[in-house]
């Protein structure tokens, strides 16, 4: 089944359950959303050790999706300096990209002296010059794929900008083994031309919030998502309401035989 279609039965599963008399927070589980799943936890529960984590639209230090695996690892950096004699593994590498200055200027002062960490100050789309579009806390290129206009009216594009975009695979090294996508309606264009293979994607697709059941984004690019995920060997592992998170076969197969199956 394409990922379209997964997500427009949901949509009515939990329409159905909410007009049934469901609580919408109890309505999500019993469908197989996981509204608050963390994708990352995956890791430590399989028990892997990532080798590069890339965040392809990212945001304040307060707020990285990968934040905790940053800070864990900077513990683990000074525990290592405080005693060199310890049998520490060697650093996850992290790359956090965001076309917003702002925003890696935040994350270069929080982060910048670690060499383990790459900061990426572009527009990831197809190396053409692009019109990049700010709408509420939204920074993308397109003035249709945004799921902040989708999802709420309030917002409209207030400043627009001409830039040079860069293609995703200059800036893949082929090491990327767990990516986390949140490119407003562009997480195409890091798919279409990565070099990596990760074991784990997870990008925004949809929304499926109860309280907001109006509401109806789908990514504009999703038939070209499921088509190249079906094509390079990845299942859906699980739906949260904004996010798809899509594991490769082989992950699939390691983590059945940790007794870890799909959330769906």
């Amino acid at each position: 089944m394409k990922i379209k279609e997964i997500i427009l039965q949901k949509r009515k599963e939990l329409q159905d359950e909410i007009n049934s008399g469901t609580h919408p927070d109890i309505a999500q589980i019993k469908i197989g959303i996981s509204p608050n799943y963390d994708a990352l936890s995956l890791i430590h529960k399989a028990g892997v050790r990532p080798v590069h984590i890339f965040e392809a639209g990212t945001s304040n230090p307060e707020v990285v999706q990968c934040r905790d695996e940053i800070l864990r690892q900077i513990t683990e950096s000074a525990l290592c300096e405080a005693f060199p004699v310890a049998d520490f593994e060697k650093p996850v590498r992290f790359s956090l990209l965001d076309v917003r200055p702002e925003v890696c200027m935040s994350l270069d002062a929080a982060w910048g002296m670690f060499d383990w960490i790459r900061i990426y100050a572009c527009a990831i789309h197809d190396g053409s010059v692009a019109s990049v579009n700010f709408a509420g806390h939204s920074t993308f290129v397109g003035e249709n794929n945004s799921p902040c206009l989708a999802n709420n009216a309030e917002h409209k594009i207030y400043g627009r900008q001409e830039i040079q975009t860069f293609k995703f695979s200059e800036v893949d090294d082929g090491t990327i083994d767990v990516l986390l996508i949140d490119l407003e309606g562009n997480e195409w264009f890091v798919l279409n031309s990565m070099h990596s293979t990760p074991f784990m994607i997870q990008l925004e697709t949809h929304i499926l919030n109860p309280r907001l059941p109006e509401k109806e984004y789908i990514n504009p690019h999703i038939d070209e998502i499921s088509e190249w995920m079906n094509k390079n060997d990845y299942v859906l592992h699980a739906l949260t309401d904004s996010d798809s998170i899509f594991i490769h076969k082989q992950f699939e197969e390691f983590l059945k035989g940790k007794g870890i199956n799909s959330r769906l």
